[in-house]
């Protein structure tokens, strides 16, 4: 077979500071020519030298690439052309973020206790609370934002500084399901959105606890 000097490039998509390792997999309908498998690369437009790139790897027809410390900006897959066969294959990008967050709820007990739980009583007035991951990667004079997405609804609120990696909101928990994300902006000014990947379903059965 014969093959073109130039590749096909394919935007893989933006990547800002907060994307600690960017991982590609194509994947082709039949069984690829090694040397086609083999010239498959991912890059950024601007050729910076500044991150740190694994070897590609090969599973069959399926060939995984990946980068720890992308640098900033667009990114393209790019794919060896052949000039007498045609090849079908799909692309996906996967990043590790390097901010992430985790949610609960702060509710008073009836001894005037306080009380976190992952699971809020529905309808109750409660303290959601984020704690945040890479407090440094994000812009201290920035707003963040939690959004609530739900059947029927769908809630944003600013969220309000307590400590250090700590933020909170006092909010009416929904009667439904909802997942929770988060949104800000980082250090360089890009704006970032993390969707935690556990959907908080309230419970209808609320005991709290008290003193004996």
């Amino acid at each position: 077979k014969q093959w073109y000097q130039r590749r096909v490039a394919i935007t893989a998509g933006y990547v800002d500071e907060t994307v600690g390792r960017l991982t590609m997999q194509v994947t082709f309908q039949r069984h690829a020519d090694r040397r086609l498998l083999d010239g498959i690369s991912m890059s950024p437009q601007d050729n910076c030298n500044t991150h740190n790139q694994e070897t590609g790897s090969r599973f069959g027809n399926i060939v995984h690439y990946a980068v720890h410390c992308p640098c900033v900006g667009e990114w393209q897959i790019k794919v060896p052309r052949s000039i007498d066969n045609s090849w079908t294959f799909s692309a996906k990008t996967f990043g590790d973020f390097s901010i992430g967050f985790d949610v609960d709820f702060e509710q008073a007990a009836s001894n005037g206790n306080v009380e976190w739980t992952k699971q809020p009583c529905a309808g109750d007035t409660a303290k959601l609370v984020i704690t945040l991951t890479q407090r440094d990667s994000i812009d201290e004079a920035s707003r963040i934002d939690v959004l609530l997405n739900g059947e029927s609804f769908d809630d944003i609120f600013r969220l309000r500084t307590r400590d250090n990696d700590k933020w909170y909101v006092d909010i009416k928990i929904p009667k439904v399901s909802f997942k929770v994300a988060v949104r800000g902006t980082t250090v360089a000014g890009n704006t970032f959105l993390r969707i935690h990947n556990t959907e908080i379903k309230p419970t209808t059965t609320c005991l709290k606890t008290e003193n004996i």
